[in-house]
């Protein structure tokens, strides 16, 4: 019997040792793994075991204190984050974040619990202590870095003075010639009429007023800085509130934006799409001799390629934007002639540089010279196998001097190799 108690002894201490050597091989290779994972994210092997054996292979625990630690020491952390790729950076930063997160859930977590809570490991609050010392982004900071709390927000429009806020809503509704004008008129027959009643109520639900004041960015900013107050479906001027100077200021404002050129551009192309609109129409021309001067140009213009063939340009009028096809070797007359064939006053307005047409497809957009390349291929001018043109106003170097600053881009087409 005792023979038999002392063998099962022996096979029970075999069975234990096997079992305990498995786990010390997963414990150490797991340990080799965590002191792996540090190493790659800039820290020397020390560092790693030391803060490995104080968080109980916490590898996130361990990046903590080794970050604060790091922290500590301006020299070391300096030599670290040299060390340090940004992928390794970004792995901390991941890693640090969900510490962090696991941490404020944890504390969550407690605070609505009614159970008592577990006494702390000192390993711990060694860690806590330490996170507390340092935040977290002074931790992953570096010299070059801006630190949060130094950003201010700019200050509100009604923070600054009145004006800064009248000469900022000017140059907003800039790009708004309408806006611009209507606002000017407003302001301006106040100030030379102040007891008109009639200046000092404005109808915000007029057709007018939403499509030129109020869907304008700006333009309402404008009204209050002149001192109008809404109530209702109006904007009221009260007598009180009523200041010569400011309304000499709003003016001086509206005149110095005229003069700018995003006004200037802004207005040439409202007047543009006004005549535009006009010469499709036939407005102010005879329709039968309108429609025998569109027939004219459009006899000169080459059947259109069948089965989708040919190079497919379009043409941007306004807001309207036209199509068809040409051969590779139909010429930019012919394109000309088309053009024509939508308003005989066009091609005259071309020729005479009032307006231009641009090729979208290149790189600045610069006009096309109908003077020069008339008789150039479609192919050569780089309009092949599509174009993209669009009719404008010209600008004033264009119209006056015939050239151009900008230099036209290299063209698309084969046939200009």
């Amino acid at each position: 019997t005792n023979s038999i108690i002392y063998a099962l002894l022996k096979i029970m201490d075999a069975i234990k040792n096997f079992f305990g050597s498995k786990q010390e091989d997963s414990t150490s290779s797991r340990r080799a793994q965590n002191v792996k994972s540090l190493q790659q994210m800039g820290f020397d092997k020390t560092s790693a075991e030391n803060a490995l054996n104080v968080t109980d292979d916490n590898v996130d625990a361990a990046l903590e204190l080794l970050l604060c630690a790091a922290s500590a020491d301006p020299i070391q952390q300096q030599q670290q984050q040299q060390q340090r790729s940004a992928a390794s950076r970004k792995a901390g930063e991941a890693a640090l974040e969900r510490f962090a997160n696991n941490n404020a859930h944890k504390s969550k977590t407690s605070s609505r619990s009614t159970k008592k809570q577990q006494p702390t490991s000192p390993k711990s609050t060694q860690i806590q202590q330490l996170a507390l010392q340092q935040p977290a982004h002074a931790l992953l900071s570096n010299n070059n870095s801006i630190d949060q709390r130094d950003i201010k927000l700019p200050s509100k429009l009604t923070d600054k003075t009145l004006e800064e806020q009248v000469t900022r809503c000017a140059d907003r509704v800039s790009s708004h010639p309408r806006s611009v004008e209507t606002l000017l008129k407003t302001v301006s027959s106040l100030r030379s009429d102040p007891n008109n009643a009639n200046y000092k109520k404005i109808d915000c639900s007029s057709a007018g007023y939403q499509k030129v004041i109020a869907s304008v960015p700006g333009a309402e900013d404008f009204l209050r800085a002149m001192k109008y107050r809404k109530m209702g479906q109006y904007f009221i001027m009260d007598q009180h509130a009523l200041d010569p100077a400011l309304l000499w200021m709003g003016v001086s404002a509206l005149e110095e934006v005229k003069k700018s050129q995003e006004y200037q551009c802004a207005k040439r192309m409202l007047q543009f799409e006004v005549d535009l609109r006009r010469i499709r129409a036939g407005v102010g021309i005879s329709g039968e001799a309108e429609a025998v001067a569109r027939s004219s140009y459009m006899s000169k213009t080459p059947s259109e390629p069948a089965g989708g063939q040919g190079a497919l340009v379009q043409l941007k009028m306004a807001d309207v934007t036209v199509m068809r096809r040409f051969d590779g070797d139909d010429q930019l007359r012919d394109v000309f002639n088309w053009i024509g064939g939508h308003g005989s006053a066009i091609p005259d307005k071309i020729l005479r540089r009032e307006w231009c047409v641009v090729d979208l497809n290149r790189y600045p957009v610069t006009p096309i010279s109908f003077d020069d390349d008339m008789e150039k291929t479609l192919q050569y001018i780089g309009c092949w196998p599509s174009g993209k043109l669009e009719l404008r106003p010209s600008d004033d170097e264009w119209r006056i001097d015939g050239e151009t600053s900008i230099k036209m881009g290299s063209a698309r087409g084969l046939g200009a190799a």
